[in-house]
Parts: structure tokens; sequence; C-alpha cells
């Protein structure tokens, strides 16, 4: 039997280009670059925006700075409103006092007469405090009332409230003495309204 041994030496394998493996490579360089400018452009924006939020930051440091002068210059101008709202009241006042007192004499029965007559501008309230009489076929009590009724009816006065009736003689005659509490509209009474639900001129 015959073994038979080569010994010549022998050929290196070639290493050859592999496609596939430069496409892969090219992909993965492709994407480390996409990535890489991607990244780079976020971080671009996360500075843009910290500046950004340095100037909102620096205007809202300045606004703030302002806050205070800001609640002192409407507080000036809440009193300077209250005090053209005085200064118009007080325009409008002779002509709604002058109303007011002419009113209540024209709904006062015949047989009543006041002692005192009290007006409060600030909570448009009228009272006033009298006697009525038996005088002219006027009954005391029914007189108080008609004046109350007439009071509800003016066109100046909302309501009327009878604080107190006491018994009386005046001139050896029955009477009542009475105080009422009534409140006005301040526009009508000033001419500024025509009446309980009339509209503004």
């Amino acid at each position: 039997m015959t073994i038979k041994v080569d010994l010549l030496p022998t050929e290196r394998k070639r290493i050859g280009f592999d496609p596939i493996m430069g496409i892969l490579l090219l992909v993965v360089l492709v994407f480390a670059v996409g990535f890489w400018v991607y990244g780079t452009k976020l971080q671009n924006d996360i500075e843009s925006r910290k500046g950004e939020i340095v100037q909102y930051e620096s205007k809202i440091k300045e606004m703030e700075s302002k806050l205070p002068l800001i609640e002192e210059l409407r507080t000036k101008n809440t009193a300077l409103q209250g005090q053209i709202d005085t200064v118009k009241s007080l325009v409008y006042d002779p002509i709604r006092y002058a109303n007011l007192l002419r009113e209540i004499p024209q709904i006062m029965p015949d047989n009543i007469w006041i002692s005192n007559l009290t007006i409060e501008p600030g909570t448009h309230t009228v009272s006033f405090s009298g006697v009525s009489v038996n005088f002219k076929g006027g009954r005391p009590l029914s007189s108080i009332a008609t004046l109350m009724t007439s009071l509800q009816k003016s066109k100046y006065f909302l309501d009327a409230t009878l604080a107190s009736a006491n018994r009386t003689i005046v001139s050896g005659e029955t009477g009542y003495t009475f105080a009422i509490e009534t409140h006005y509209d301040p526009d009508v009474a000033a001419g500024l309204k025509t009446g309980k639900g009339g509209e503004t001129k």
C-alpha cells in the first residue's frame, strides 16, 4: 500500500472584497453621520431654548418690578373715580333734594304735619316724623296708611316703613305721632331716569 504525501507548499487563500459587508459599512456610516447631525441640531435647539428662557425670565423679573407701580396706579385710579362720582353726585344734589322736598308735601294728607325730616345721601334714606290728627274728616291712622301708600306709589320713593306710631292728644283731639323711613331712587330724583323702571336719559 502506497501513501502519497504532497510536500509542495499550499497556495494561500485570497481575501476578496465582500459587497454585503461594504453595504453594511456604508449604512452604518450614513446613520452615524445622520445621528451626529441630528444630535448637533438638537443641541443647538436646546441652547436656543435656554436663551429664550433667560430672556423670558428677564422680562418676568422686569414685569414683577413694575407690579407695585401698577397696583399704586390702580389704587389712584379707583380713588379718582370715586372723587368723580362724588362730584357728579354733588352736581345733581340740588335737583335731587328739590324734587324730594317738593314730592313729600304733594303726597301728604291735609291732617298730617311733619316735625322732623332727615335725608341720608349715603344710604338714599329719608326719615321723617310728625303728627296725624283728626282734621277735615281725616282719621289719623288712616291718613298715616294713606301717606305710606303714596310713598310706595311715588316715582321717587322705593318703599315705606312705619317705625313708630303713638297715640297723643292735640288741641283736645286724639292724634298719633309717627315716624316713617323710606328710600329714594337717586337717579330718578335727580331727573336722570323717567321713573320706576324708566330708561336712563
